[in-house]
């Protein structure tokens, strides 16, 4: 039997270049603290 549980998404996830730098206004109207995750080097690029 599966203990209860909650399960929050994301409102909204932003994907592209420049959207970190973008976003700022978005991220400071959310608060403080915010997740970033961001893949430095495609992986096209790394074979």
């Amino acid at each position: 039997m599966i203990s209860p549980f909650a399960f929050v998404t994301a409102t909204e996830i932003l994907f592209g270049r420049g959207q970190a730098k973008n976003s700022v206004k978005r991220v400071a109207d959310l608060g403080r603290r915010i997740l970033l995750v961001m893949d430095v080097m495609p992986r096209a690029a790394n074979g």
